[in-house]
């Protein structure tokens, strides 16, 4: 019988993790790419507009991020800060944090 330790559980979880931001930050420049490309418009899809797509499945600080009262400074820096390379240097830091 083949046994895992915790430090193979935790490096398979956090390289799966990774993996997982990886390819959505890859995927959301894909479809910018093709938004782009098909409508010549460019989309540029930001933090704030992620919360909001989260915000439809979970209660997750929504009245926040539909119409801040507090912390607008804070809200005004996620909108402009672009999701697909948030996304993908998440998971480089995420697969690089334990090196």
């Amino acid at each position: 019988m083949v046994s895992i330790s915790s430090k193979d559980f935790n490096d398979n979880t956090a390289y799966i993790i990774s993996l997982f931001f990886l390819f959505a930050g890859f995927f959301v420049f894909v479809y910018q790419s093709y938004l782009f490309l098909r409508h010549s418009e460019l989309f540029l899809f930001s933090l704030i507009d992620f919360m909001v797509i989260i915000n439809h499945f979970t209660y997750f600080a929504r009245e926040w991020v539909n119409s801040p009262t507090d912390w607008t400074g804070l809200h005004q820096i996620m909108s402009w800060t672009p999701l697909a390379p948030t996304l993908f240097f998440a998971g480089l830091y995420i697969a690089y944090m334990d090196d």
